[in-house]
């Protein structure tokens, strides 16, 4: 916590070799010195003592040790991180707001905003770059995930873990494997893998398809992931350049309990007003159908490229070095992965049961098939070059340039509701809009106090495709000074404000009227903006043991949300605005220990406050889908405003063999909204918003732990046993889920909550 803020690389050796002087030996007339070993804190991305970022680092043991197979779950155990699922909010951010980066090269989509999935045994460590950012990282609303890979070795080496829960839990499966080694001429190779297959303890409901692959058959799970990664680079220097390939398949089958009917379907031709459909276990003529309900909702395929060159030099001025990135990523939502959109159409409309019917469930779909279809396609070319000098004793001066273009189209069928006319079910652009930077930072030392000072430069575009397309320059200003208080304590302050620009998906939009579920796309989006402050106090007490302490208050404005457009008097329709405002301020506090021989034990707790004008940028799940929709009005807590936390992480080496690791997190619960129970009458207006996220859920706490044995009889290899969930801890994630695509059920009212609130 606050690593590079305070982090001092602090040498005890000369303070302790003046407390214990040389001593001369009258005997052997001989000088005996004693030698105590230096502390170092580690740094984060560099050990850098003049820094006033927070880093948070997850070094390569860190993470090998972890009882977790995803990076993302190791970033969600530092402190104010919350993870709901596959989304991390940092310091009270949005789910998108976090940037993940490498060598400087943005890993997120420039369309949708989401981050490259990295295989875990690629990663040599990682900094989470939460505050006080210097003008050379881009960054975003929450920080920045700066990522490092690993280096290829002059001799082959290895290593591979397989992890399965057998079919007893979940039907999870998980594959990771690295491999790295010389080449010729001094290049080497590094290459890693990852597969992992899960269920996720849900139901199975879908026909399991079996594909050949190599004399083996596999089928898709619910969630099935395959990554990959290689880089080339010089075996004994491999700072000096390097050639990275990242590689990415996501396969989302989901479970969904709309979707669960699994029988015949015998038409009974009546008119629209009845129930269409005799329910049966059998078929009862030749007109009957079976209906696997779970077979007829849609699936997503997304692919993801990424490709990074980079070479670095030193120069007369000073070490120069150059990046170029290319990012590429598809996506395809439909039913069965098909390549066209022909199953939407009148006669595969969704039907439900009806209310009060034995035979049918309103909330189920018994007929039809989803009506979604979504192929969408992005690419960004990016280049950056960069130069660090030193003007003069005791400074540093760091600049940038760097260019990027972007490409995105789609196409999107979302049919849910056609009985409304007149209004457009198809939405579909191709746009393309180039955008640079440039930054300097500069750093002085004088009198103990380091000074660090930035400014960066960035233009945002549109493309000529948004309806309102301009070139907007922001700047960003970043200041911030460290100051080491004594030998054991550091203290550091820092401000900056950063922009973030918003996902091209919310540019664009050919619709002249759609409905309330999907807002309508605006040009005239600006980037977002936070201000930050932040303070720090590091304590060493010895050469295990530190302690720190942080406290953040950042304030975010110009956040995408949906208003009300500008549209003709009676009508309403939802678009996106740069609208949305959100505050969080919190303290952080850190206790950490680490030995020579790799235990390491680390405590932290975070308290904050997040709250905001809206949590989603889509606004609210339930209400009319046509007509007046309650805007946003105040600010409540976000969705993820959790006011305490606590994590636990241990590395112990109990035994000669054996290897311990151990992960604790526990917190208060999240925020929901209480509704009245309106079913049967007209929907609320959701006119009175004093109860948003007015109340919690219960506490949350999760325990995982790995258990290693390495023998000699196994010739290198261990043996694992991983158990999540020590303690069966239970708790809800959240009060309420979308009832889309139903028509009403969970969709004109949250009926969820209601049914919660009584």
């Amino acid at each position: 916590m606050w690593e590079n803020l305070a982090a001092l690389s602090l040498s005890l050796s000369q303070l302790l070799s003046r407390a214990a002087a040389p001593v001369a030996d009258t005997l052997a007339h001989a000088r005996i010195v004693r030698q105590f070993d230096p502390i170092v804190v580690e740094g984060g991305r560099r050990a850098d003592p003049g820094s006033n970022e927070t880093v948070y680092t997850l070094p390569e043991r860190f993470l090998r040790s972890l009882p977790v197979d995803r990076l993302v779950d190791a970033v969600a155990l530092q402190a104010g991180v919350v993870a709901r699922g596959e989304d991390l909010h940092v310091r009270g951010g949005r789910s998108g707001e976090l940037l993940v980066s490498t060598l400087g090269v943005p890993l997120n989509d420039p369309q949708f905003g989401r981050a490259l999935e990295l295989p875990l045994f690629a990663v040599r460590s990682v900094d989470l770059l939460a505050g006080g950012l210097d003008a050379d990282h881009a960054g975003s609303l929450a920080g920045e995930l700066d990522v490092q890979t690993e280096v290829p070795t002059g001799r082959v080496t290895g290593i591979a873990r397989w992890t399965s829960d057998g079919r007893w839990f979940g039907n999870s499966d998980a594959g990771l494997a690295r491999l790295t080694g010389p080449l010729v001429r001094g290049t080497g190779f590094a290459i890693a893998a990852e597969a992992r297959l899960d269920d996720l303890g849900l139901p199975v409901t879908r026909t399991r398809s079996r594909q050949q692959v190599y004399r083996a058959r596999f089928g898709w799970r619910q969630d099935n992931r395959m990554l990959a990664w290689l880089k080339l680079a010089p075996v004994e220097r491999a700072q000096r350049g390097s050639v990275e390939i990242f590689a990415s398949r996501v396969v989302r089958a989901p479970y969904n309990p709309m979707f669960t009917y699994d029988a015949f379907v015998t038409p009974t031709g009546a008119d629209d007003t009845a129930f269409p459909f005799e329910l049966s276990d059998v078929a009862l003529d030749e007109t009957s159908v079976r209906y696997r309900a779970a077979d007829h909702l849609t699936m997503t395929d997304e692919r993801r490229l990424a490709v990074i060159a980079t070479r670095s030099m030193v120069t007369r001025p000073g070490p120069v070095r150059a990046t170029l990135g290319w990012l590429h990523g598809r996506s395809l939502t439909s039913i069965g992965l098909r390549a066209d959109s022909d199953y939407i159409n009148d006669f595969n409309r969704l039907e439900f049961g009806l209310p009060h019917n034995a035979a049918s469930n309103p909330y189920s779909a018994y007929f039809g098939d989803e009506p979604l279809f979504r192929r969408s396609r992005s690419s960004r070319w990016f280049g950056r070059g960069e130069l660090v000098a030193a003007p003069a004793p005791h400074q540093r001066l760091k600049t940038g340039v760097g260019v990027s273009y972007d490409e995105v189209q789609l196409r999107e069928i979302d049919d849910a509701f056609p009985n409304g006319v007149g209004f457009d079910s198809l939405r579909t652009y191709r746009a393309f809009a180039p955008g640079g930077f440039a930054y300097a930072q500069h750093r002085w030392e004088i009198g103990g106090l380091v000074w660090n000072a930035g400014m960066r430069l960035e233009a945002f575009n549109a493309g000529s495709q948004a309806l309102q397309s301009r070139t907007i320059w922001t700047w960003s200003p970043r200041w911030g000074f460290a100051y080491p208080v004594s030998d054991k304590d550091a203290f550091s302050a820092s401000y900056s404000r950063i922009h973030q620009n918003p996902d091209r998906d919310l540019l664009y939009d050919q619709r002249k009227v759609g409905f309330n579920r999907h807002p309508m796309g605006n040009g005239a989006l600006v980037p977002a903006e936070v201000i930050s402050y932040q303070a720090a106090v590091k304590h060493i007490l010895d050469a295990a043991w530190s302690l720190q302490l942080g406290v953040f208050y950042r304030d975010v404005f110009g956040v995408p949300g949906t208003r009300r457009a500008h549209s003709p008097v009676g009508t309403f329709r939802l678009e996106y605005a740069s609208a949305d405002e959100s505050h969080a301020g919190g303290v952080e506090l850190a206790v950490r220990r680490e030995t020579p021989g790799g235990q390491r034990l680390g405590l932290s707790y975070t308290f904050m406050n997040a709250y905001g004008s809206q949590s989603s940028q889509q606004g609210l799940d339930f209400g009319y889908q046509v007509g007046d929709r309650t805007l946003p009005q105040g600010t409540h807590p976000l969705d993820w405003d959790e006011r305490h936390a606590v994590a636990l992480t241990t590395l112990l080496h109990p035994a000669g063999r054996w290897w311990l690791s151990w992960s604790t997190r526990i917190a208060t619960g999240l925020p929901w909204t209480p509704v009245p129970n309106t079913s049967g009458s007209a929907p609320p207006p959701f006119t009175d918003q004093s109860g948003v996220n007015s109340r919690r859920l219960p506490w949350s706490e999760n325990t995982n732990l790995t258990l290693r044995w390495k023998s000699r009889q196994l010739f290198g290899a261990s043996a694992l046993v991983n158990v999540t969930n020590v303690f069966d801890g239970r708790s809800d994630n959240a009060a309420t889920v979308s009832g889309n695509p139903n028509p009403s059920i969970n969709t004109l009212t949250d009926q969820y909550s209601a049914y919660r609130t009584e």
